[in-house]
């Protein structure tokens, strides 16, 4: 299951990614979506909805924070 609902999360960061991350110009903004996306996930969904959601915002953050990195 972990597998399978991470491949879900790794496809909806990296669209999230090449629609609007990468065109940001603060890291405030980015974790901002993603954790709004993420509890998107989380509100009132089953079981694997809520693990992508929690796995949405783990990968978002990492990314945001990877970008940012200087």
């Amino acid at each position: 299951m972990l597998f399978s609902t991470l491949i879900l999360a790794s496809i909806v960061v990296s669209l999230l990614w090449f629609s609007i991350l990468q065109k940001l110009e603060s890291p405030k903004i980015g974790y901002f979506i993603v954790i709004l996306v993420g509890i998107t996930f989380l509100y009132r969904s089953p079981v694997h909805s809520i693990y992508i959601g929690i796995e949405i915002m783990g990968l978002g953050c990492l990314v945001v924070w990877i970008k940012y990195l200087k």
